[in-house]
């Protein structure tokens, strides 16, 4: 019982930060692990949790203008495909290249944190190359996505706000239709091999749900300013952690 409130405190927390910023993952997954979870079934059951985010995200961003039709519609197609592959990609992968693909990843977070001052604040128009680069960028990280996800939402918003040059509120609207729909393509694998713990994961959905309400909503009435400096700090404390605990 207690470690299902930790789950969910937890969850409540790093969705709170995750719905803006991305990176939920990188807090709850390392929970269930320490919890005594395999990483495959750790990362199953942060999956099942991940679609709260998703809940209280669209519970507040739903009829509010922000939703970018023109990218929700392509993105949620390659991230069916995207987590479907991914998550294949999980039941067959060693665990040790599951931990080495988290260290990867720091490498690959670091040199993101440098933003330029503006981005998210203004949406700005694009070209045709430039979202054709967007999409190849966007699904080889759905295809991560689907099999490990832990720093792939922050990767996602930096590649909707610096690429497809959308605002923060947009960027974070635009992605969640898509992302659901990685979800649930990934969980039918994931509890078709009986990989979710569900006590845990009901938890950790529940808990998340209403961290990512509560994000979803601050967002919206605080502004992008707010949004920009908690996406700068939440990704920055990633990094760090990653890097020396």
């Amino acid at each position: 019982m207690q470690n299902i409130l930790i789950v969910y405190g937890v969850g409540t927390i790093a969705s709170f930060f995750g719905i803006i910023a991305g990176g939920a993952g990188l807090i709850t997954i390392p929970l269930l692990l320490l919890f005594g979870l395999p990483p495959q079934i750790a990362i199953a059951t942060n999956r099942l949790g991940s679609f709260g985010l998703i809940t209280g995200g669209l519970m507040r961003y739903l009829g509010k203008g922000h939703i970018v039709w023109k990218y929700a519609i392509p993105f949620s197609i390659l991230q069916i495909i995207g987590g479907a592959i991914g998550a294949s990609l999980l039941v067959e992968i060693n665990e040790d290249l599951i931990k080495n693909i988290i260290a990867i990843m720091i490498l690959i977070i670091l040199p993101l944190m440098h933003i330029k001052k503006d981005l998210g604040v203004k949406e700005k128009s694009t070209s045709k190359p430039r979202d054709i680069l967007g999409f190849i960028i966007y699904f080889a990280n759905t295809i991560y996505t689907g099999f490990l996800g832990a720093g792939a939402g922050t990767i996602a918003m930096l590649t909707k706000l610096g690429i497809f040059r959308m605002t923060f509120t947009q960027a974070i609207a635009t992605g969640l239709i898509p992302f659901s729909l990685g979800i649930i393509s990934a969980l039918v694998v994931f509890i078709w091999h009986g990989l979710v713990d569900w006590p845990l994961g009901i938890s950790l959905l529940v808990g998340m749900t209403t961290g990512s309400y509560i994000g979803a909503h601050l967002t919206i009435t605080k502004g992008t300013a707010w949004a920009k400096t908690v996406f700068t700090i939440f990704v920055s404390g990633i990094a760090i952690k990653l890097l020396f605990f």
